[in-house]
């Protein structure tokens, strides 16, 4: 058995919220893309922290940073938590940038 078929078990250094993210998607998507956010660092939290309170919103969202450091992850995981995830609509993605518009 692999990490990917563990379904709602809980991976090592997983938080709570990355744990409900992962079993969303994989709800929705399959075990093969599932949206799986690790760790405890400061800014991993905080950015979780803004998934949270972003998702509700029905304003558009503009996802940022370098290249690698998980802007799809982090605009999947807004899909997800959002009541209207099945009303999104994802922006070309461009260089350093993810847009996201909600749809009420």
């Amino acid at each position: 058995m692999t990490s990917w078929d563990m379904g709602s078990s809980v991976l090592h250094g997983e938080l709570p919220l990355a744990r409900e993210i992962r079993i969303r998607s994989m709800e929705r998507w399959g075990a093969k893309r599932a949206t799986v956010l690790i760790g405890r660092h400061k800014k991993l939290v905080a950015a979780l922290d803004r998934v949270v309170r972003f998702a509700p919103s029905v304003s558009p969202v503009l996802i940022t940073g370098e290249t690698g450091t998980g802007k799809e992850l982090i605009a999947r995981a807004l899909v997800l938590m959002s009541r209207r995830d099945t009303k999104c609509q994802w922006a070309p993605k461009m260089s350093g940038f993810w847009a996201l518009k909600m749809s009420g």
